[in-house]
């Protein structure tokens, strides 16, 4: 069972790394997607997110000096339907085909996934449509980390985070827009977004989901993402006893790897709760250990995610989640490119 557990998690999330761009520094995103009129659209993304590093040398310093410490294994909030959702925030239907709402209130347009807790929302032709300016002529990235946070602090707390959880800024992407009106080739800067991270019990909560607030260069908001389920309820406590130690871990993911244990040198070593993305089903949010391993082949990176539990009573309800996930992959696969995951 333990060894399932790490091959299905491992194959799930080695598709990315768990922090954007290795940590520090600058790193540049190819075209992401197309706009109204065709131009290419490039993310430049500045992230300085060190917690999942800092949170592996905590959880070390504790092993290592034998210190006992708990840590809870939550349960997700339910999944709700895009029209529980809906009746919730008293919006009216507009495009049944895309799950597309239209606010009474705020006059924005909200885009839900049918299944998920995804929820997107904004004026719609403001996003991504703006002409570009110069980068020269753009506020500071600290401004703009201050008006997203002071937007985010206005709306329901209970819209991005729990009692238990917090949110931070994680980094601040840049779009550049190379083509302007009149097609002449061009570079300039069109729209921000600042995405926020969460951490849950002081443990950064590593993974796809994310919360962004989308800003024109001036600073304005119109529009604002978030990719996560929220966890709500505690469903058993963690003590040292009951997880691998990060030795323990490391040699797990080198027998995952194929490496031997005195190869196994990760160029990257990171821990804290995993959340599994927007589309999972996993009924649990769990800590992992996360290593990045060089590649002996290409320029690929090696990712292994080792779920920190060990307790094997506590593993049997972890397991419980995985099947689940692999019976809701193994649906997709018999439904045609397109189909709604």
């Amino acid at each position: 069972m333990r060894h399932n557990i790490l091959i299905f998690i491992s194959l799930f999330m080695s598709a990315f790394l768990l922090t954007s761009c290795g940590g520090n520094g600058q790193c540049e995103q190819g075209p992401t997607f197309a706009i109204k009129n065709t131009q290419a659209l490039t993310a430049k993304t500045f992230d300085n997110d060190a917690r999942a590093r800092e949170a592996y040398e905590n959880i070390k310093n504790k092993f290592d000096n034998h210190i006992d410490f708990k840590m809870d294994v939550y349960e997700y909030e339910s999944i709700y339907t895009a029209q529980e959702w809906m009746a919730s925030k008293q919006l009216k239907n507009i495009r049944e085909t895309s799950k597309s709402f239209h606010g009474e209130l705020d006059q924005w347009e909200y885009q839900i996934d049918k299944h998920t807790a995804f929820v997107s929302a904004g004026h719609v032709d403001d996003m991504h449509a703006m002409k570009p300016v110069p980068e020269d002529s753009l506020l500071s990235d600290m401004v703009y980390m201050e008006k997203a946070e002071q937007w985010l602090s206005e709306i329901p707390e209970a819209e991005v985070k729990t009692a238990h959880m917090s949110v931070y800024p994680y980094k601040i992407r840049k779009y550049y827009i190379g083509v302007d009106d009149t097609e002449n080739v061009t570079e300039g800067v069109s729209q921000v977004a600042v995405s926020f991270g969460t951490t849950l019990d002081g443990w950064p909560v590593l993974g796809p989901s994310k919360t962004a607030v989308h800003m024109a260069v001036d600073g304005r908001v119109v529009g604002y993402t978030k990719m996560s389920r929220l966890p709500v309820k505690k469903a058993f406590r963690l003590s040292a006893a009951d997880m691998f130690s990060p030795e323990e871990a490391l040699k797990l993911a080198a027998d995952e790897r194929g490496l031997k244990p005195d190869e196994a040198l990760p160029s990257r070593a990171e821990f804290g709760y995993v959340d599994f993305g927007k589309h999972s089903i996993r009924e649990l949010i769990y800590p992992c250990y996360v290593f990045v391993f060089p590649s002996p082949v290409g320029s690929k990176k090696l990712v292994s995610v080792i779920s920190a539990v060990k307790n094997p009573e506590m593993i049997s309800r972890i397991e419980r989640g995985n099947i689940k996930e692999l019976q809701r992959k193994s649906a997709l696969e018999s439904k045609e490119p397109g189909d709604e995951r």
